[in-house]
């Protein structure tokens, strides 16, 4: 007996199945489509762009960062400006050295009494570590002051005091891996106590930085008398 259902069946139904069919054929060739067009080595760069932008990464949407500039060349050193040292201050008996390997030191000595008038004898050495260059003493200054306070001490006349010494003093050129020794005399008033003294290169030609030793004196041997310095 025939089934009387098919008769009922909605003619437009066959439509529908067939249009589904379609669609999904017509998204399977765009498929196909795009893998191959990915694939292709011209659309490395796209192939790539879309793998971020499916992991959105920042690569994906902001420009790429431009190259740093290089870094500017240090300026070099005045040539004209004073030959530098490690450090400009040390304690009295200390020693500094500048950049060429001149080294300086400063140390106190012993009190003395000098035309009847207190002072405090001090040394400054100066030894040149070059091996072939000789170190010109033109220019040299060597002050003295009393005092901590370095507004309030005053700077005091300091005398050279000629020795008959074996090594060379300071008012010639110190031959190279030679040490040149000189000694000064600053008056000093038996309740002072603190020195300061000052060594500077000062000549046009041979400058160099300021350097300072200071530090506490004994107060021993104040009343021995030296002799006279001759002129």
């Amino acid at each position: 007996m025939p089934d009387s259902s098919d008769g009922n069946r909605d003619p437009s139904h066959g439509g529908r199945e067939k249009e589904v069919t379609r669609r999904w054929a017509l998204a399977g060739i765009i498929g196909l489509a795009a893998l191959s067009i990915l694939a292709s080595p011209a659309n490395e760069f796209s192939s790539a762009l879309v793998t971020a932008l499916a992991r959105d990464t920042p690569e994906a949407n902001e420009p790429p960062t431009p190259e740093a500039p290089a870094p500017a060349a240090e300026s070099e050193a005045d040539p004209e400006g004073p030959v530098r040292a490690n450090y400009t201050w040390a304690k009295l008996g200390g020693s500094l050295v500048y950049d060429d390997a001149v080294y300086v030191s400063a140390k106190e000595e012993q009190r003395r009494t000098l035309d009847g008038d207190p002072v405090v004898l001090f040394t400054v050495e100066v030894a040149n570590a070059n091996a072939s260059d000789s170190q010109p003493m033109s220019g040299l200054t060597v002050k003295c002051r009393v005092g901590e306070d370095a507004e309030q001490a005053g700077s005091r006349p300091s005398q050279l005091i000629p020795e008959q010494a074996p090594w060379p003093g300071l008012d010639e050129a110190v031959p190279p891996s030679t040490t040149a020794r000189a000694t000064y005399a600053c008056p000093m008033l038996p309740q002072e106590n603190y020195l300061q003294v000052e060594v500077n290169f000062s000549n046009v030609h041979n400058r160099r930085e300021a350097m300072t030793f200071s530090g506490s004196v004994s107060r021993d041997g104040a009343s021995t008398e030296l002799a006279t310095p001759r002129p």
